[in-house]
C-alpha cells in the first residue's frame, strides 16, 4: 500500500502546482508495532474488527517517573542514588488520543488502550434501534453499544464519528442525546 500511497500524494502534488514536494515519511505499520513520532511520543497501532483488513491508532505518551518508595526523598539523595546506578524510575505510558476507524465494538472491549485513551474518537455507524444487528453484520458499531460501554470508558472525551450517511444531523443529533445518560454528556462529542 506505501507505493500506491506515495504515488496518491506525487498526484496530488501536481494538482496543485505545488514546487516543492510535500514533506513526508511514509511508514508501514503492523498491529503491535510502536513507531516513535519523537522522544516520550509514539503510534501504537492495533487490529480492529472490520469486513476488511483495518487497524486504529493510538498516540501514547511515555514519561519517566520517580517510584513510590523514593518519594519524599532529598535531591541530593536521589542524585547520589542515581550516580551510584540505582533503579529509580518506572514507565508511564498515557494514550492521549485513539482512533478506531472502521470497526464493530470489539476494538472497544479488546483493547485496554482504547478505553483508557484521554479523548477517543470512535465510530457510531448506526444508530437507530432496529440496526443493531446491521452493525454487527455490517462490521460497524451501533450507538447503543457503545452507549452500554460508556462506565468502562476513562477518558474525557468520547468523539463519535462516522455516522450512516442515511441519516441527517438533526437525526443523529436527537439519537445521541435521548440516548446519552446525563452524566455522560459532557464527555461526548459529536463529528460529522
Amino acid at each position: 500500500i506505501v507505493p500506491d500511497l506515495e504515488n496518491l500524494i506525487r498526484a496530488w502534488e501536481r494538482l496543485e502546482c505545488r514546487r516543492q514536494p510535500c514533506a513526508y515519511r511514509m511508514v508501514p505499520l503492523e498491529a503491535g508495532r510502536e513507531v516513535e513520532l519523537r522522544r516520550g511520543l509514539k503510534v501504537h497501532p492495533f487490529r480492529t474488527d472490520h469486513s476488511v483488513p483495518s487497524m486504529g491508532f493510538a498516540v501514547i505518551e511515555e514519561r519517566q517517573k520517580l517510584k513510590p518508595e523514593f518519594l519524599g526523598l532529598p535531591g541530593p539523595e536521589i542524585a547520589r542514588r542515581r550516580q551510584a546506578g540505582e533503579d529509580l524510575l518506572y514507565t508511564v505510558r498515557e494514550p492521549l488520543v485513539t482512533f478506531v476507524g472502521d470497526s464493530t465494538i470489539r476494538a472497544f472491549d479488546d483493547q485496554a488502550i482504547v478505553r483508557a485513551s484521554d479523548v477517543l474518537i470512535l465510530e457510531s455507524t448506526f444508530i437507530r434501534a432496529e440496526e443493531v444487528q446491521d452493525a454487527s453484520r455490517k462490521k460497524h458499531t451501533h450507538l447503543f453499544e457503545v452507549i452500554e460501554r460508556l462506565d468502562a470508558f476513562t477518558g474525557t472525551t468520547l468523539v463519535l464519528s462516522h455516522f450512516s450517511t442515511r441519516y441527517t444531523r438533526s437525526e443523529i443529533e436527537d439519537a445521541v442525546w435521548q440516548a446519552v445518560p446525563e452524566r455522560h454528556r459532557p464527555r461526548v462529542k459529536l463529528l460529522f
